[in-house]
C-alpha cells in the first residue's frame, strides 16, 4: 500500500540510462540519502549491471520547502561518478522540511518503477554484491528450475512468485583500511572459517531469527540452489525478484528504521512466494557510521512503540487483503500497543 508520501514528495529523474538496457540483466535497486552517497559509491565499484537508485535530498529548515531547484543543481553536482550517467536511472526526491521522516520504504519503491530489466536486486545501499553476479543468478534460476527438490515441489512456484535469495554477510570488525571484500566463494568462506575468522553472517548476534532460515551451513558447501523451508516472522533477506505489475510493493507506513523490510518479506510469503537460496551470489555489508535514524530507533522507547503499533497494522492489513480469515488477537495486541503509547505521552 502506498503512502501519503508518494503524493507529497517532489521528485526529478536525475540521470537515466545513456546504453541500451538489457531486459534479461539484473538492476541492482537502491536507495540513499544524499550526505550517504559516498557509501553507494563504495559499493558501485563492485557492481557492473544496470542500477535504479532513488536519492533523498534532506532538508534543514523547520519550515515547508517549495523551492527545490538550487537543490537540484547541487544534488546534481554531488553525484559525479560516471556510472551514474550510463546505465543508472537516479531519481532525487526532495523532503519537506527537516521534520520529514526519512521514507525508506517510498524510495525503494519509486526505485523498484523506474527499473528496466525483467529482474531486480533488492538490497540496502552499503552491501556489496559478490562478483559477476548477473550470470550466477541466470545460472541459479536454470540449475533451480531443472532440480530435483523443483520436480519433486508439491508447489511449482513459477518464476513471478519466487524470490532468489542473496545470503548475507558482514565484516566482524571495522577495517582500519580501505575494505577489500572476497573475489569468490571459496575465499568468502575461508574468511568465515578461519581460526582468525573476519566474516560472519550478517547480524548473527544482533539479530539472529533475521537470516537464519539461510541456513549458512548448508549454504557454505552448496552447489546447488535450495528452497527455504523454515520461514519465520523476522525473515529479512535480499532478495532478487521478477518485476511484474502483481509484485507486492514496500509498505510505505514504515519510515525510517525498524521493520521496513521484514514486512516486505512477509506480504511476499503471504502472497504466496517461495524464497529460493542462491549458490553462488552473496553480499557483503561495508562499515559505516550508524545512522542518525537508528540511533533513534534503538535509544527511544517511544520509537519502538510506534513502529510496533504500525507492524501490527500492517499484518491487519495482510489478514483483509489476503484473506487470511480473523486476527482478533492481533487486533488486541495492536490495542495494547497504542495504550501504552498514550499512556507515554506519544
Amino acid at each position: 500500500p502506498a503512502s501519503q508520501d508518494t503524493d507529497r514528495l517532489e521528485r526529478w529523474q536525475l540521470f537515466s540510462p545513456t546504453v541500451p538496457i538489457n531486459k534479461e540483466e539484473v538492476t541492482l535497486v537502491t536507495q540513499v540519502s544524499l550526505d550517504r552517497i559516498d557509501v553507494l559509491e563504495r559499493s558501485m565499484a563492485y557492481w557492473k549491471g544496470p542500477m535504479s537508485v532513488a536519492v533523498y535530498v534532506p532538508s534543514k529548515s523547520q519550515l515547508p520547502e517549495v523551492d527545490h531547484e538550487w537543490k537540484k543543481l547541487y544534488t546534481k553536482k554531488k553525484l559525479q561518478n560516471a556510472i551514474f550517467r550510463t546505465v543508472c536511472s537516479v531519481v532525487a526526491v526532495f523532503a519537506e522540511s527537516a521534520l520529514d521522516e526519512y521514507p525508506i520504504n517510498t524510495l525503494r519503491n519509486i526505485a523498484i518503477e523506474h527499473a528496466q530489466t525483467n529482474f531486480v536486486l533488492l538490497q540496502d545501499a552499503d552491501f556489496v554484491p559478490s562478483p559477476n553476479f548477473g550470470n550466477c543468478f541466470k545460472q541459479a534460476v536454470s540449475s533451480w528450475l531443472n532440480s530435483s527438490e523443483y520436480a519433486s515441489s508439491v508447489v511449482k512456484a513459477p518464476l513471478n512468485l519466487t524470490g532468489f535469495v542473496v545470503p548475507a554477510f558482514e565484516f566482524m570488525t571495522s577495517p582500519k583500511v580501505k575494505v577489500s571484500v572476497p573475489s569468490d566463494k571459496q575465499e568468502l568462506v575461508d574468511q568465515i572459517l578461519n581460526v582468525k575468522q573476519t566474516i560472519s553472517p550478517f547480524r548473527q548476534q544482533m539479530s539472529p531469527l533475521s537470516h537464519r532460515p539461510v541456513d549458512y551451513q548448508r549454504w557454505y558447501t552448496a552447489r546447488e540452489p535450495y528452497p527455504i523451508t523454515s520461514y519465520q516472522d523476522k525473515f529479512e533477506p535480499y532478495l532478487v525478484l521478477r518485476k511484474t505489475p502483481s509484485m507486492p510493493q514496500y509498505d510505505e507506513s514504515f519510515r525510517s528504521y525498524g521493520m521496513n523490510k521484514v514486512s516486505h518479506v512477509m506480504e511476499l510469503a503471504t502472497a504466496g512466494y517461495q524464497f529460493v537460496v542462491m549458490p553462488n551470489t552473496w553480499a557483503v555489508h561495508i562499515p559505516h557510521r550508524e545512522s542518525v535514524h537508528a540511533k533513534r530507533f534503538l535509544q527511544n522507547p517511544r520509537e519502538r512503540l510506534r513502529n510496533r503499533l504500525i507492524r501490527f497494522q500492517f499484518i491487519l492489513s495482510l489478514q483483509r487483503r489476503y484473506s487470511l480469515g480473523k486476527c482478533e488477537e492481533g487486533r488486541q495486541e495492536a490495542v495494547k500497543v497504542r495504550a501504552s503509547m498514550l499512556l507515554a505521552g506519544q
